[in-house]
């Protein structure tokens, strides 16, 4: 699909800021697992998976209240 790898497997653990990761479960392209495994590997520092629903390419804008609020708890417990 893409000739770029990124290893952000090898990196997370690197990032010392806050995480964020939004993933939908119903994503075709990118299978949620992935999203669990970058969790998993990003040590102790303060982090929020927030599933999502829609495809591949949906927008925060278009993930309704539930990721709204979830991006707003995230932002507000990491001033």
């Amino acid at each position: 699909m893409s000739r770029i790898f990124f290893d952000n497997l090898d990196r997370m653990p690197r990032i010392g800021a806050p995480l964020l990761i939004l993933h939908s479960r119903d994503d075709k392209t990118i299978p949620f697992r992935h999203a669990e495994v970058l969790l998993a590997a990003s040590g102790s520092r303060a982090k929020t998976l927030l599933p999502t629903h829609g495809s591949h390419n949906i927008s925060v804008s278009q993930g309704g209240r539930d990721v709204e609020e979830g991006l707003r708890r995230f932002l507000d417990g990491n001033k």
